[in-house]
């Protein structure tokens, strides 16, 4: 990796072949919907303080959380390890004033990710878009809606002082839903052609792999674009690439976006075809976050762009800081991929473009 650059900071930190390409004025074909997975967990969490934490008020207490949700299929990037990743309502029904003792303003009401693995792995996300964490081992059930035991903890630093350990302990079961269809994520699009006029050069051969190593093919994924459709990244496929997670609020990012036109023109002039592809958050606060369509047309309006500008779904903060560095990792956040969908480096933050150039010339061996 490279120097770190000027950087904003914010928020807290399977291989399938894909064949998505859909040529211009061939025909969608809807693919066959599949049953969903849903998932239930009732689980109590224990707080326990040490004495240095007592003394600034804080007591031992439990509370008891239950959780309902439903399996999604285009976020694979979120639990590249889970066989099934479920979303939904997690309600505090007991202790909401114990759990008030971590977050004072905390609601009853959560939305979260629940997961499992084949190998009997449990994952959870705090909420939309973040990534889900591996928390626990079970065996696996003999049956479907069987419940598993669950059971993990840890031990925290507190800011006032002192340190709590924190337990949880409960049931997880899980079971398919004949009634409640899911629609293929990689499903032939409904435009035959992009409004915003990019390619569709997803050669249909490539291996989905969520782990980002040099050389290893990027990730696809389907996000809207300004044009509001939506764009895979292996729809550039050809073309040189700089994946940009950027935030409106951070003012490298502006400046990267400001500057990028006039990169795209040099490297074209020598040749080399490359676009730029912003990957929006909602913000430094939210970074996670979709942006609303104003927030993209917005950014493109500002830097009068004609590169697509992407509404990411926790895409590029999934997966770009263990690539990049998670100790280092801010915005704006960017990597190189070259014509074979390879990656070929990246890095935090921005000064110049220079950094890019190097990486793309020296890969391309145009110097």
């Amino acid at each position: 990796m490279f120097l770190l650059l000027l950087a904003c900071v914010g928020g807290e930190l399977g291989v399938d072949t894909v064949d998505s390409g859909l040529e211009p004025g061939t025909a969608a074909v809807p693919a066959d919907p599949v049953a969903a997975v849903r998932s239930e967990a009732d689980m109590s969490w224990t707080l326990a303080f040490d004495k240095d934490a007592e003394a600034t008020g804080k007591t031992d207490c439990s509370y008891r959380r239950l959780f309902s949700g439903v399996q999604s299929l285009d976020q694979g990037y979120l639990c590249s390890d889970c066989e099934v990743l479920t979303w939904g309502e997690a309600e505090i029904v007991e202790g909401l004033d114990c759990y008030r003792q971590l977050i004072p303003e905390g609601e009853a009401l959560s939305f979260e990710g629940w997961g499992y693995s084949a190998a009997g792995g449990f994952f959870r996300s705090g909420g939309e878009n973040r990534p889900a964490g591996e928390l626990a081992q079970f065996e696996m059930p003999q049956s479907e809606g069987a419940a598993v035991s669950l059971d993990w903890g840890a031990e925290y630093e507190l800011t006032a002082g002192g340190a709590m350990v924190l337990t949880a302990t409960g049931t997880f079961s899980w079971w398919t839903d004949e009634e409640t269809l899911l629609q293929d994520p990689w499903a032939p699009r409904e435009n035959a052609a992009s409004s915003c006029g990019w390619p569709r050069n997803n050669p249909g051969n490539l291996s989905l792999d969520y782990s980002l190593a040099d050389g290893a093919t990027v990730p696809n994924v389907r996000l809207e674009d300004q044009c509001g459709e939506a764009v895979e990244l292996w729809d550039f496929y050809g073309s040189w690439l700089v994946l940009d997670a950027s935030q409106e609020d951070c003012g490298p990012c502006r400046s990267m976006a400001q500057q990028a036109p006039a990169f795209i023109e040099e490297l074209a002039s020598e040749g080399i075809d490359l676009r730029v592809i912003s990957l929006m958050g909602d913000g430094l606060s939210n970074p996670w976050g979709t942006p609303s369509s104003a927030v993209v047309d917005g950014w493109v309006e500002a830097f009068s762009l004609d590169q697509p500008v992407l509404a990411d779904r926790g895409y590029a903060y999934s997966l770009f800081p263990a690539y990049l560095g998670p100790e280092d990792f801010g915005y704006p956040a960017w990597v190189v991929v070259n014509p074979q969908m390879q990656l070929v480096g990246g890095n935090v933050g921005f000064s110049s473009w220079d950094t890019a150039r190097e990486l793309i010339e020296l890969s391309s061996g145009s110097r």
